[in-house]
């Protein structure tokens, strides 16, 4: 007989595994996310810098995937798709691809990075009044727990994405460390709070739903998995990287350099930075008295596949990942240590007569 988690978020969903796939652009595809689904968690695709006819073919991909309905039933598609909310604040494209997966529709919608996302998420409701396929779930994701308060009170989301500051790819400036940011914000919202950043084990699962969670997010060991969009040479590399725990550093660096040089420090709202490996000429180079235009300069020479200024996102728990592995080994491997580890560590309580 099987063991499922029974939290606010696998009772929403339907799901057996508090696990959700981050919409990470690059790895999130349609393969990915039907696989995290196929396994018992929650999967998501990502729309960040793509076409429409990209994004129909990841769709495509996933319909074709996915083991829990069939490609012509009524019902909403068993995974969400994430949208950046100034990408939809300033490109007619991606406000296409949204109403193409309400209208799909898919049971989910992960908003993030936008100054005015309660009008998307209006946006996404008043959609809701045209069509008969129910409710759609919206994730919205927030940085500190003033922000997850306001948006509880104010919009009608159905889950809070809090990410922490070990976040891998971009994060907001000021966020806290997850337990932090987790302990506060649990105590203020009724809503199911899932805990994002540098979590990639079982153990962290078991923590953060000790801390009050209804799930984790799951980035960077999904990025590596085998049904990832994520270049293998990455892939290799990110696995790699455990070598680099013993490092004072740590295997990460985070910084709004990374924007700097891909000229898009402007594209993201205030207070953005982003997280990657370690690059140490990269590094070097933001500390000298280089100009920007020169350090762009090197960037663009060196940003290829084992150059020296390689952008690839990771978050702080990089190190724990060590191999390339099916989303579906990775899902269970996070079921399976999470119950061992909670079994374990209820035994450590007992009654004692007083």
């Amino acid at each position: 007989m099987a063991t499922v988690f029974r939290t606010p978020l696998t009772r929403l969903l339907g799901i057996r595994t508090p696990v959700v796939s981050a919409a990470m652009t690059g790895p999130s595809g349609g393969a990915l996310a039907a696989a995290v689904t196929n396994a018992g968690g929650f999967g998501f695709m990502a729309t960040g810098r793509m076409e429409i006819k990209d994004v129909v073919k990841e769709l495509d991909i996933a319909k074709s995937a996915l083991q829990t309905r069939p490609a012509t039933s009524p019902t909403p598609l068993p995974i969400g798709v994430g949208f950046f909310g100034f990408e939809l604040d300033k490109q007619a494209h991606t406000v296409q691809m949204l109403d193409m997966m309400l209208q799909e529709p898919v049971q989910a919608i992960w908003l993030s990075f936008g100054v005015d996302l309660g009008k998307w998420i209006k946006y996404i409701r008043d959609s809701e009044k045209s069509r008969s396929a129910g409710r759609t779930v919206i994730f919205v994701q927030l940085p500190t727990s003033t922000d997850a308060k306001k948006a509880s009170l104010e919009w009608d989301i159905d889950v809070i994405v809090l990410q922490g500051a070990e976040a891998g790819g971009h994060s907001v400036s000021t966020a806290p460390p997850i337990v932090t940011l987790l302990h506060e914000t649990v105590k203020s919202v009724t809503l199911p709070v899932l805990a994002a950043g540098g979590l990639v084990s079982g153990a962290h699962l078991a923590s953060m739903l000790a801390l009050g969670a209804s799930g984790i997010v799951v980035g960077t060991r999904f990025s590596v998995a085998t049904e990832s969009l994520l270049a293998q040479s990455k892939k290799e590399k990110l696995v790699e990287a455990q070598a680099s725990l013993t490092s004072t550093e740590g295997p990460t660096f985070i910084s709004p350099v990374y924007d700097e040089l891909l000229g898009a420090t402007k594209k993201w709202p205030p207070q953005t930075t982003a997280r990657g490996l370690r690059q140490e000429q990269m590094i070097a180079d933001a500390a000298s008295s280089l100009s920007l235009e020169e350090r762009m300069d090197r960037f663009q020479k060196n940003n290829h596949p084992g150059g020296s200024h390689e952008i690839i996102w990771a978050g702080t728990s990089v190190g724990m990942i060590n191999k390339i592995q099916p989303a579906k080994e990775i899902v269970d491997d996070i079921h399976q240590e999470a119950l061992k580890v909670i079994q374990e560590t209820a035994k450590m309580v007992s009654t004692v007569q007083a």
